[in-house]
């Protein structure tokens, strides 16, 4: 997401269903509100629910917060313009794409919240998630047009990333099938690049139309659709991941930025 996009709440609200099923669902509502201060504009939040943690980056800090309370749990310094956060519980390790200056990746640890340190990237390092079929944190570069990968346990003060795979547009946040597949928006393309993680190449970019400015990515690996919030028009496009064909396009208000499926 670019500095343009970010917002600066007082607040972070967190939503729960009723207790008909999600796809009945006509009775959302507020179960609590989270004050989050600091200072700083906000992008991607990140839920840790094993630990019941909240990752909310702050342009030059990453706050980890308790899900329940909203308590301050710990703030991770040294960023320049911080976007998203992975987690990689098996390595101990957690992720933050900071896209200010040449790029980087800060690598912290997940018990004491400590920074290890920080492996260059390209610049405007943006959406970031673990992989756990590649086993690979993957990073998407608007700027460079690119993906970036790298091994959670990479020595954090001298590694490197891997050779980046050219996209062929702006990417703004991507998914996984954790069965060797990525999808990953372009935004400035109207389209979506499906990348083979293993093979390290671009197999296909299918468009989003009638959507447009693709940001928002969310997967539902089981059925085999992609839901792409979408700028420009305003509207979720339901995208098949057999070969790209669009099954629906619904109407969604302005200012699209994150998707997220909530348990089918």
């Amino acid at each position: 997401m670019r500095n343009v996009k970010r917002h600066f709440p007082s607040v972070l609200l967190c939503l729960c269903a009723g207790l008909v099923p999600a796809y009945a669902q006509t009775n959302w509502a507020v179960k609590n509100v989270l004050h989050i201060s600091g200072v700083g504009g906000w992008d991607y939040v990140t839920v840790d629910s094993a630990t019941h943690r909240l990752y909310v980056t702050r342009s030059t800090h990453t706050l980890v917060i308790n899900a329940a309370s909203g308590k301050v749990i710990a703030d991770i310094p040294g960023q320049k313009n911080a976007h998203g956060v992975a987690i990689v519980p098996e390595a101990g390790r957690g992720f933050i794409s900071d896209g200010g200056g040449s790029g980087a990746v800060v690598i912290f640890d997940l018990k004491t919240n400590a920074v290890l340190g920080k492996i260059t990237a390209q610049p405007d390092a943006d959406g970031i998630i673990y992989d756990p079929g590649s086993g690979l944190v993957l990073v998407v570069s608007g700027d460079g047009g690119v993906l970036m990968t790298l091994k959670p346990d990479v020595d954090p003060i001298h590694g490197k990333i891997d050779p980046p795979i050219d996209l062929g547009g702006k990417p703004e946040f991507l998914a996984s099938d954790n069965a060797g597949k990525v999808y990953i928006n372009l935004e400035d393309k109207d389209q979506l690049a499906v990348v083979d993680i293993h093979a390290r190449k671009v197999l296909a970019h299918w468009p989003v139309a009638p959507g447009g400015e693709p940001v928002g990515l969310a997967l539902d690996a089981q059925k085999g659709r992609l839901f792409i919030g979408c700028r420009k028009p305003q509207m979720m496009i339901v995208m098949s991941t057999k070969d790209g064909k669009v099954l629906a396009s619904l109407p969604i208000g302005a200012g699209v930025d994150a998707t997220k499926l909530d348990s089918g």
